[in-house]
């Protein structure tokens, strides 16, 4: 029993609390919209803390003193920041910070308008909605790498494609591996990656919701 009594371990893992997507997005009259993001905030959360890892909430006004202290930052679909904020993860990633981000992040700004480029350090040239705007996407083939991290085909919310190539040259089964500026992780049913690793080895794209049950 020795083990429960201990003081908690000191986290690695930080999961962003985005106040601006909070307001913008956590209130509405209508029940199926209330907490939009809150929802998506607890799947990314609850993603770590079932797998028994130590995970500390950050918010986006914690970013400047306390982001240093952890070795993984992780980001919820619909996530928003400052210009100023995301400098700060900007120089979090360059000294070496890693980061695991969700489809639609950073989509908006705290004004709650389209941003005009992606930010940088998530590694990607294009994100788009799903071909046939499918709502869901299974899961099917993973980088040999991380077989034993996938015992199952998985069902993922709200799919996008990145760095999108013509959808012709695509053959059901099959995965450009080389033909991606970043590295494929996990391949989908429409036989495109729906997680990539960016080529420096620090930003793992996760290409749908981070709704998790």
């Amino acid at each position: 029993q020795s083990a429960f009594a201990l003081p908690r371990p000191q986290a690695k893992i930080a999961v962003l609390r985005s106040n601006p997507a909070a307001i913008h997005l956590g209130f509405s009259d209508t029940p199926a919209k209330r907490d939009f993001y809150n929802q998506r905030l607890t799947g990314a959360y609850d993603l770590l803390r079932n797998q028994h890892y130590a995970v500390d909430f950050i918010s986006d006004r914690q970013l400047a003193k306390k982001l240093d202290d952890y070795e993984l930052m992780m980001i919820p679909s619909h996530s928003i920041l400052t210009e100023k904020d995301l400098e700060i993860v900007s120089k979090y990633h360059r000294e070496g910070g890693k980061i695991m981000a969700f489809a639609n992040c950073f989509a908006k700004n705290e004004l709650f308008k389209d941003l005009d480029k992606l930010p940088g350090f998530l590694g990607l040239d294009k994100r788009q909605v799903a071909p046939w705007n499918r709502g869901q996407m299974r899961l099917v083939e993973v980088d040999p790498r991380l077989n034993a991290y996938f015992r199952t085909e998985l069902i993922v919310q709200a799919p996008e494609r990145v760095n999108p190539g013509p959808m012709g040259k695509l053959i059901p089964g099959y995965i450009p591996k080389t033909d991606m500026k970043n590295t494929w992780l996990v391949g989908n049913q429409d036989a495109y990656p729906s997680m990539v690793l960016s080529t420096d080895g620090q930003v793992v794209y996760c290409a749908f919701d981070s709704l998790y049950d």
